[in-house]
């Protein structure tokens, strides 16, 4: 109430002078992750090494591909599946943060396409073998992988450094 006398103790969020200003409601925080995620999670570009996180800014390509499936119905039946997957080898699996979606990390050869052809074509594998798809921003290259503790986390044994297996 800017042209009222009463005080107003609502906050109020504005972009810049002169545009409207909205009064939120505080009950649907709860819906916005975003900001939350950024804030408190570890992030990996399993895609390859880059200079800043920028699909033209890639320094070394890893070879790895990030499949990500949101809202999995049985989560522990896929991530078996997936283990078992006679096509694939796993390279690294886990949970999503939302507890709700499985993260599938495998190993993948760049050398002839590129890496949203391969995506493309693994995606079309999955779809007519699981009937899953995986989230379609998976396909560039510098997409941002949030890492939550998942104590169920499947890490290849052949990928773990050697000093750390003592």
């Amino acid at each position: 109430n800017y042209k009222g006398t009463k005080p107003n103790n609502t906050p109020i969020i504005a972009h810049e002078q002169g545009q409207c200003c909205a009064f939120p409601d505080f009950k649907e925080i709860p819906q916005y992750t975003g900001v939350y995620k950024a804030k408190n999670f570890d992030y990996v570009t399993f895609g390859g090494t880059f200079t800043v996180r920028d699909d033209a800014q890639l320094i070394f390509p890893t070879d790895l591909l990030c499949l990500d499936f949101d809202h999995v119905p049985n989560v522990q039946m896929y991530r078996n599946q997936f283990l078992a997957d006679p096509e694939f080898e796993t390279a690294l699996m886990f949970t999503s943060p939302s507890g709700q979606g499985i993260k599938w990390i495998v190993p993948i050869r760049t050398c002839c396409h590129t890496y949203q052809q391969v995506f493309a074509a693994v995606t079309n594998y999955v779809k007519a073998t699981y009937g899953l798809v995986p989230d379609q921003k998976c396909k560039d290259i510098s997409r941002a992988c949030f890492l939550p503790h998942d104590p169920q986390a499947y890490i290849n044994p052949k990928y773990v450094p050697f000093n750390a297996q003592r």
